[in-house]
């Protein structure tokens, strides 16, 4: 039996490293709606939802017919976002897409979800391996 997953995108206006980030304007569309168009182009997602605080986000997601869960301002974290409204969401597998991934691939999302329904584990994340250090900007972050 396929799993139902579902895609929840936790967004805020508050990030501390570029505020109102998920409202940037990325080519004549907010950042969180680039998002959210590669999210519905996975296949495997029954639900797609964007998880906020912020009437702005919620008013912005709403105006192209995107769902939203509304959660407390006091979330620190997506994970806490998307914790914090786990009784309002279905499905067998909850995908956390982070609302500032405006290139995540559908396919990647495809795949994590059925690599997780053949071993179901608690957690799984996908992850790239570097061919070589130096064709990596972010070398020194990388050596720890």
């Amino acid at each position: 039996m396929k799993p139902q997953a579902t895609a929840v995108i936790p967004a805020r206006l508050g990030s501390t490293r570029l505020a109102r980030k998920v409202l940037a304007d990325l080519h004549g569309q907010p950042l969180i709606w680039h998002v959210w168009q590669r999210v519905v182009q996975a296949k495997c997602f029954r639900e797609v939802w964007v998880a906020t605080d912020a009437e702005e986000v919620r008013a912005t997601v709403e105006s192209w017919g995107g769902q939203v869960l509304m959660t407390s301002p006091h979330c620190r974290s997506g994970t806490e976002r998307i914790a914090s409204v786990l009784d309002r969401i279905q499905g067998d597998f909850i995908v956390n897409v982070q609302g500032d991934e405006p290139l995540i691939s559908p396919a990647l999302l495809d795949a994590l979800v059925e690599a997780w329904a053949v071993a179901q584990p608690a957690l799984i994340t996908p992850v790239f391996r570097l061919a070589s250090w130096k064709r990596c900007s972010t070398q020194r972050w990388l050596r720890w």
